[in-house]
């Protein structure tokens, strides 16, 4: 029988070093999604859904009642005459890179809220980020 073996014993020293120094960004059971973000990237904007449709007639089938005026004109400032998946895709309009957060999180669509934290996608997404940038740092050092 092999005797169980530590971390360090099992990854070059050198390895150990780079992913201390990397951001942690749990990737199993989030507590919340602050300070991740990773949902809001790539995936263009979904608030587009809530733009005006001035050949439109009755309640906005998307859009809040309530949602205030200053948003309404920053959505169609952006998006009119788009659908969705016309807009720019690099992130939402509403995600606000500093905080890694959605600056009107009370208003987001409702694909923002059946967005499940720490459901399949979520910890996918998360996992995708985590070998995306450690496998740069390390060939970075050996190339």
């Amino acid at each position: 029988m092999v005797g169980l073996r530590t971390l360090r014993e099992l990854v070059p020293p050198y390895m150990i070093e780079r992913f201390a120094a990397m951001p942690s960004l749990d990737c199993i059971q989030p507590a919340s999604c602050n300070g991740c973000g990773l949902c809001c990237q790539g995936i263009g904007s979904p608030v587009v859904l809530y733009t005006s449709n001035p050949d439109s007639w009755g309640p906005h089938p998307f859009r809040p009642a309530a949602l205030p005026d200053d948003l309404i004109r920053e959505i169609d400032d952006h998006f009119l005459g788009l659908h969705r998946g016309q807009e720019p895709q690099e992130q939402c309009l509403w995600y606000d890179a500093a905080t890694r957060s959605c600056r009107h999180y009370e208003w987001r669509p409702q694909v923002c809220r059946d967005y499940e934290l720490g459901g399949s996608e979520c910890l996918a997404l998360r996992q995708r980020h985590i070998e995306g940038e450690r496998p740069r740092e390390i060939a970075a050092d050996e190339g």
